[in-house]
């Protein structure tokens, strides 16, 4: 769970991939499973039997009340920076036991980041018009998060990054009075990604795993916490010259990677802003480039006549995590390409015109793992390859007449 000043993700890129695709194969159900059907062997309870295991920690997560802070600039006392314009950007309010930073958007308080001095545990708190999230950051990373709505809690979370690529969040929902377990983690040199749900009663309702993103899927549906359905989905692919015959990657061409070099940057002749902390708010270039940095000293955004470049400035730990570039294109379409923080992770590209959408995502290898591809008055195409660029599965959206629709699914197995 992350916190950008500019939120240029919404999620992390593999699982959005993830959750987009989870449901979209061919399926061999075995209805009216046996309650005493044995698992053992396969990773199909995973996600179930770890919540099982901890129980006791699922079903009793903390509510993690709001931190009694002003939310009034006139009630926060401390060390206020304002932009060139005047406006209020931060306020850092320093006592003997905690520091507390307030970010401001035009001028009104938007996050807060609050550090306990002794303890090395930190408080972050997130405000909209109607809603509010609440974290506490224990020193070895845990998060434990509330959401509020119209301030009643919608969404209470406990969430952990063990490594890279290995993460586990559980979450109760006190409106449907569920309670989830998510689960990423790699073994034996693959990848997996597992949910369960439960009711209210403690029973599980639902698990699911993915192997290796499309390698093999399974669902397990429970009732009274017995299962009776599971889902298998299999996945082979198939020579890699198939399926890409009618992938159009016409300004599809990913932005070159962004390494941001301060050196260079600092050395560029133009006007200069700055915050009342002495810190450079802004560098206009004699060529009109606009670099805008936050007052801590990280870049923001660098914008040209056709370009834009966001950059994912985290609150926690004042860093960059990732940029979009958005660019205008010859023919009037909007591009975008999104990358993590380094080019030889994951990363997507999209466009968009007049009646085109289109959009793939590259691997850490630079393959195409995903490619869709939707015109008007044209046949949509979607296509899923493995790491190795091998077609997966397509799906074909055929555009008939007379008012006809045709869903065809065409799937390699």
């Amino acid at each position: 769970m992350q916190n950008f000043i500019n939120p240029i993700y919404t999620n992390n890129l593999s699982l959005n991939y993830l959750k987009k695709n989870n449901n979209l194969t061919n399926s061999i159900q075995n209805n009216s499973i046996s309650p005493m059907v044995s698992f053992k062997g396969t990773e199909a309870l995973a996600a179930y039997n770890y919540a099982l295991v901890n129980k006791n920690e699922l079903f009793n997560l903390p509510v993690i009340k709001p931190l009694d802070i002003p939310t009034k600039i006139e009630d926060i006392k401390g060390e206020k920076i304002y932009n060139s314009d005047g406006k209020i950007v931060r306020i850092i309010s320093d006592d003997n036991n905690k520091q507390t930073t307030y970010y401001f958007r035009d001028n009104k308080l938007h996050y807060s980041l609050t550090k306990e001095k002794d303890s090395d545990v930190k408080w972050t708190m997130w405000f909209d018009e109607q809603s509010m999230d609440v974290t506490k950051i224990l020193p070895d990373g845990t998060q434990y998060s509330t959401y509020y709505e119209n301030d009643e809690p919608v969404q209470i979370t406990k969430y952990k990054m063990f490594s890279e690529g290995n993460e586990i969040e559980i979450d109760y929902s006190p409106k449907e009075k569920t309670y989830s377990i998510q689960k990423r983690y790699t073994q034996n040199g693959k990848h997996y990604s597992s949910f369960s749900e439960f009711d209210e009663n403690k029973k599980c309702i639902f698990a699911h795993e993915t192997e290796n993103l499309f390698d093999e899927t399974t669902d397990v549906s429970f009732m009274d916490g017995k299962p009776y359905e599971i889902t298998v989905n299999k996945s082979h692919s198939i020579n890699s010259g198939v399926g890409k015959d009618d992938i159009d990657l016409t300004n599809l061409e990913p932005s070159p990677f962004y390494s941001i070099d301060m050196n260079k940057i600092d050395v560029i002749e133009g006007e200069r802003k700055y915050y009342s902390n002495g810190q450079l708010e802004k560098l206009i270039s004699k060529e009109g480039d606009i670099y805008t940095f936050e007052p801590e000293g990280v870049l923001s955004t660098i914008e040209s006549k056709n370009k834009k470049i966001e950059f994912g400035y985290e609150y926690k730990d004042n860093k960059v995590h990732g940029h979009n570039i958005t660019e205008i294109m010859p023919d009037g379409g909007i591009k975008k390409t999104q990358y993590n923080d380094s080019p030889t992770d994951w990363f997507d590209v999209w466009y968009e015109n007049t009646g085109i959408k289109k959009h793939v995502a590259y691997n850490g290898k630079g393959n195409i793992v995903s490619y869709s591809n939707k015109q008007e008055g044209k046949k949509e195409i979607s296509r899923d390859y493995d790491d190795n660029g091998n077609l997966i599965r397509c799906w074909d959206n055929l555009k008939l007449p007379a008012n006809l629709k045709l869903n065809a699914l065409f799937g390699y197995y």
